[in-house]
């Protein structure tokens, strides 16, 4: 059972800050639910579902000069063999530890290029790639919203849990070598990866589809490669907590749409 809505920011903090391999009691009882409760949360894609997969960059056979991508004729996709990881080494990633493969994908082609971070009029390859067999995922977009107007049932705080597990495994990260950031989500997916599913499907924060991550590259092959030129990423921006300015300059803020805040609302230490 969940214990509360922050069962898996505890869980979190034990495996980044206090122990990697080994859990205590109620860390262990933590996954053990995850596992339990991810019988409910499940996702059956066929053989041959189509899939996307991007990566940056592209062969250079003629040594075209990188600032003149835009002769995109002198330029070719990456080789089939780049468009998955290699057998025996890879980079660690939200699902995957590092030196161990996991291949990254997501349900449209815009999602997969958007998750691989490309800035304005720089050249991708994206690939489709067709699933080998069935496969069934653990489905972390299955949680409900928070709803903070329900009794805190076990029902509940399931879902919470679910909720924040799922926005983990959609979070970037930057990687750091003195932070394990990736650390929880990692041991999640080798607990569902140890209960036999085939792999982890999670929202993407960046685009409308969503993201798939098979633990065997096996399983998919690639079908096709193409070119993309990216011609300005799209981002959207939201408001989070109150302005703050040097209490000198408080008068050059412009007005708020609602009302104008007080001294009360602003900081005097904060930076500009």
């Amino acid at each position: 059972m969940f214990r509360s809505s922050e069962d898996y920011e505890h869980f979190a903090d034990f495996i980044r800050t206090k122990s990697r391999y080994v859990l205590d009691g109620w860390q262990q009882d933590f996954v053990n639910t995850i596992v339990e409760t991810s019988k409910k949360r499940t996702i059956t894609l066929p053989a041959n579902q189509i899939l996307w997969r991007a990566a940056q960059g592209y062969e250079n056979p003629i040594g075209v000069h990188p600032h003149d991508v835009f002769f995109l004729n002198d330029i070719e996709p990456h080789k089939i063999e780049r468009m998955k990881p290699l057998a025996d080494r890879a980079h660690e990633g939200r699902v995957n530890p590092r030196g161990i493969p996991c291949l990254y994908m997501a349900t449209d082609d815009v999602t997969a290029m958007m998750e691989v971070r490309p800035w304005a009029g720089s050249v991708l390859t994206i690939s489709q790639l067709v699933l080998l067999k069935e496969v069934t995922l653990v489905d972390c977009t299955q949680a409900a919203e928070f709803n903070l107007d329900e009794p805190m049932t076990q029902q509940r705080l399931e879902s919470n849990n679910w909720h924040v597990l799922n926005e983990a495994f959609s979070l970037p990260v930057f990687q750091a070598e003195d932070v394990a950031d990736y650390a929880p989500t990692q041991y999640i997916a080798e607990a569902s990866r140890a209960a036999k599913y085939d792999g982890i499907m999670y929202e993407s924060r960046v685009g409308n589809g969503k993201n798939v991550a098979i633990f065997d590259p096996a399983i998919a092959d690639v079908v096709s490669r193409q070119l993309r030129h990216a011609n300005k990423p799209s981002f959207s921006f939201s408001k989070v907590g109150a302005v703050t300015c040097v209490e000198k300059y408080i008068e050059m803020l412009p007005a708020p749409e609602s009302a104008t805040p007080d001294k009360a609302d602003v900081s005097s230490s904060a930076p500009i």
